[in-house]
């Protein structure tokens, strides 16, 4: 099967001035996408608002956005985006969960999610790269993203295999089935638009913490190579005619 459409399963919106500066999710990702060189049709389904794809096969392969809300929060539309994984999982859809998406994929397939006891991670976090897999090329040893998150992976789901860690996110990367990609930080976020979310924390988040994630935005982060890696992760369909493992 070719790779023609994805579709960008958003949990949340991009409110006010924010959305009108940057645009949504489907904006973020495309424009990650795009920049590494995946010219294929992208579809947005606002799933928050309970919009789903009408089945599973109306796209190729899909990405689950961040949110505010938590993953286990009682909502209608998580419970109903957690079989609609569970749906894609038993399809072998690749997937990719970025933040929110991460931690519904955990706590989905038997994982646990919750509070970070070291509370809120913000800013620039740099991850080690423990395991790899075919498609993480070029290979490194470890890759920097930017963090919004108070939630985390604590435990992972039976059978997931641990990719990445962090000093403040142990599951910062895990892979399920080769199905099922989840990654905590997030590669769709341009240096200006995290700053800002970061500075809207203040009165949610310590000020600390705030503070001490400000310096980080005068550095670079791995956007590109993570987006990189989830584009082989998402071809990977296009190689299950043929028998190769993706």
């Amino acid at each position: 099967m070719k790779l023609k459409r994805i579709g960008i399963l958003a949990c949340d919106e991009v409110a006010g001035p924010l959305g009108v500066q940057y645009g949504q999710y489907v904006d973020m990702f495309t424009r990650l996408l795009r920049g590494a060189g995946l010219e294929v049709e992208i579809l947005w389904f606002r799933v928050y608002a309970d919009e789903f794809p009408s089945a599973i096969d109306s796209c190729d392969a899909y990405i689950v956005s961040g949110s505010r809300r938590s993953v286990y929060e009682d909502l209608p539309w998580i419970k109903r985006l957690s079989e609609f994984l569970r749906a894609l999982h038993a399809a072998r859809r690749p997937t990719v969960g970025i933040c929110f998406g991460h931690q519904l994929i955990g706590q989905t397939f038997g994982g646990r999610t919750e509070k970070a006891a070291q509370g809120w991670g913000l800013g620039r976090h740099t991850a080690q790269i423990l395991d790899s897999a075919p498609w993480m090329q070029p290979p490194a040893a470890s890759y920097a993203l930017y963090a919004v998150h108070q939630d985390q992976v604590t435990a992972l789901p039976p059978g997931a295999r641990r990719l990445a860690t962090s000093a403040h996110c142990e599951n910062a990367m895990f892979v399920l089935d080769d199905v099922l990609l989840g990654v905590q930080g997030h590669p769709e976020f341009e240096r200006d638009y995290a700053r800002a979310i970061t500075e809207n924390k203040r009165g949610i988040a310590p000020d600390e913490v705030i503070e001490q994630a400000l310096p980080g935005f005068a550095q670079t982060v791995d956007a590109d190579l993570v987006a990189g890696w989830i584009v082989a992760f998402l071809r990977g369909v296009e190689h299950d005619d043929a028998g190769a493992s993706s």
